[in-house]
């Protein structure tokens, strides 16, 4: 019953686009950058297998966007299957609610780091996921040393208080 249910679900949605076309499901994309707290970055198939030829493509040009339409950007990349990055989430969108760091355009890239999106695995050279990246005008910002000041939480070690630590030693508004 469950499975019907959500057939029905996916077969109004499909009719929906098929009638409104594809312009307002590319109006409704961008309306949720302009105002969802923390954008979702996203780029993955049903069909996985065609990952590497259709859904790298659209992760790439959705954060490509974002980094040029926004000073600062801060992005969670991380998979919907890590258990570290379920874990993650919710601290990393807490400090997303923080006045402080109201200049800051928050979002996450959920990427299959182990089947496609390999490209932005090697773009960002990312270690595995939940990585967490601040840019500034399209860049990675550096760290003291002049290296990319990423926080790697895919050990699952990583808490609301890193991410914090993270701005406070990174951000300059």
């Amino acid at each position: 019953m469950r499975r019907a249910h959500l057939s029905i679900r996916y077969i109004l949605a499909a009719a929906i686009v098929m009638i409104a076309g594809e312009n307002a499901m590319a109006g409704w994309y961008t309306d949720s950058i302009k105002t969802a707290p923390v954008i979702e970055i996203r780029g993955e198939l049903a069909d996985t297998a065609r990952c590497r030829e259709l859904g790298d493509r659209y992760i790439d040009d959705n954060l490509d966007y974002l980094l040029s339409a926004n000073e600062w950007l801060i992005v969670n990349f991380c998979a919907y299957w890590c258990g570290d990055c379920n874990n993650f989430t919710p601290d990393f969108n807490r400090a997303a609610g923080q006045s402080a760091y109201a200049g800051i355009r928050w979002a996450y890239a959920d990427i299959d780091g182990t089947r496609g999106n390999e490209n932005m695995r090697k773009r960002f050279s990312l270690p595995g996921t939940p990585v967490v990246i601040l840019f500034h005008k399209g860049e990675i910002v550096k760290d003291a040393d002049g290296n990319p000041a990423i926080l790697d939480g895919h050990a699952g070690d990583k808490t609301y208080d890193d991410i914090i630590a993270y701005l406070n030693a990174h951000y300059r508004p």
